[in-house]
């Protein structure tokens, strides 16, 4: 069974027992409980997806943060010398 139709049947299968019997499929009050509940699981998919973008921008943000805040090494050589460090005396 692919993906789409183990969805279908799951939903299906929810709005059954939400009658708590068998109803037909064909039925008037089956097919907008089946689109209500589609409606919602849209929805709350939506959602999810809404809440995994805000995530990784905060993510993103923290880290950008965390680079600027991180003291940067200065590039420092023993053999570098500066005008008033000299050897001879």
């Amino acid at each position: 069974m692919s993906y789409f139709q183990d969805r279908k049947e799951k939903l299906m299968e929810e709005v059954r027992r939400h009658f708590g019997y068998t109803v037909d499929p064909k039925d008037e009050r089956f097919q907008e409980m089946l689109e209500k509940k589609e409606k919602e699981q849209r929805k709350a998919m939506k959602e999810a997806r809404k809440l995994d973008k805000q995530r990784k921008v905060l993510e993103k943000l923290a880290k950008e943060s965390e680079k600027q805040k991180s003291p940067k090494v200065a590039n420092s050589s023993p053999t570098s010398t500066s005008p008033g460090d000299s050897e001879e005396k």
